[in-house]
């Protein structure tokens, strides 16, 4: 998932993102989409802040 200005998301854009979220298999799918797309690393910063998967 991109911004609308079409860019990768930051750590707080993607934290609200997941926040919005509820749906567990579209928070996996997300987290599966950044991690492929910005890395692991990316993807722990939201974890620790958002929660981590389901």
């Amino acid at each position: 998932m991109q911004t609308t200005e079409g860019r990768h998301p930051t750590v707080d854009e993607a934290v609200n993102i997941i926040k919005k979220s509820m749906l567990t298999e579209t928070r996996n799918a997300q987290y599966s989409e950044w991690e492929e797309t910005l890395g692991k690393d990316f993807v722990q910063r939201v974890e620790a802040i958002a929660g981590g998967k389901k």
